[in-house]
């Protein structure tokens, strides 16, 4: 937002979740989370129960590698955990050891669903409420 401030750009766009009163952030775009999963390795289909999601381990896609994912705020708000099996800041790889190990991986939906169609994995809803501060700005509106 320095950038803005100082007229080095005109326009941000990326995960921006704090400014000034005088910057205009909007949403571009909303997203869901899934989790996606192979069927055959857990023993399971359809939607996974709560018991199922925390009895399962997971692969976390960690960019930055600080904090609780958004999975772990919303089990920590039901008293319940998530045990994981690995973290990974390459997320094109997730879907792969989802494919070839017992794994939960938790993803924005879209890639979810792409990823379960191209390698024969299931999605489920997140078995818990999940909130999804995760957005765009709103460039597109905003000019």
């Amino acid at each position: 937002m320095a950038n803005l401030d100082a007229d080095r750009i005109d326009v941000a766009v990326g995960m921006i979740s704090e400014g000034q009163v005088h910057h205009k952030v909007r949403p571009l775009y909303r997203f869901g989370f899934l989790s996606l999963f192979n069927p055959r390795l857990l023993g399971v289909s359809g939607p996974l129960s709560l018991d199922d999601f925390v009895r399962f381990p997971h692969i976390l896609t960690y960019l930055t590698g600080v904090g609780p994912g958004v999975v772990d705020t919303a089990l920590a708000k039901v008293g319940r955990t998530r045990r994981l099996a690995a973290t990974t800041p390459r997320f094109a790889t997730v879907p792969f050891h989802v494919q070839a190990a017992p794994l939960i991986a938790t993803m924005a939906d879209e890639l979810a669903t792409t990823f379960a169609a191209q390698l024969g994995l299931a999605t489920s809803p997140v078995p818990v409420p999940t909130e999804d501060d995760r957005h765009l700005d709103a460039v597109a509106r905003f000019l």
